[in-house]
């Protein structure tokens, strides 16, 4: 058995030139949909500005949202792939 990685362990912290903290996560879900809400309540605790996830298994025909993320996604027609980019309003709007 391999242990489960968090999502928060795999968080990268970057300091901007003001002094704000800009937050990335990448995270290789294997499956986003059984841990959609592990991902809510890391955002519910965390700010993070970008969410990278990879091997979402996502079907076209599935609908994901999370509020209030913007959603870009690149999703595979076979078995396994998929890439699903979430990029926090407050980066789009400024």
């Amino acid at each position: 058995f391999k242990k489960k990685k968090s999502i928060s362990q795999q968080t990268i912290y970057k300091t901007l030139p003001n002094h704000n903290q800009f937050t990335i996560i990448h995270w290789n879900a294997r499956s986003i949909k059984p841990k959609t809400e592990e991902l809510r309540n890391l955002i519910h605790n965390k700010f993070i500005h970008v969410i990278i996830i990879t091997e979402t298994w996502l079907k076209i025909e599935n609908k994901f949202k999370l509020h209030p993320y913007k959603i870009t996604r690149i999703d595979r027609s076979k078995e396994g792939g998929g890439i699903m980019v979430l990029i926090h309003p407050s980066l789009i709007n400024n």
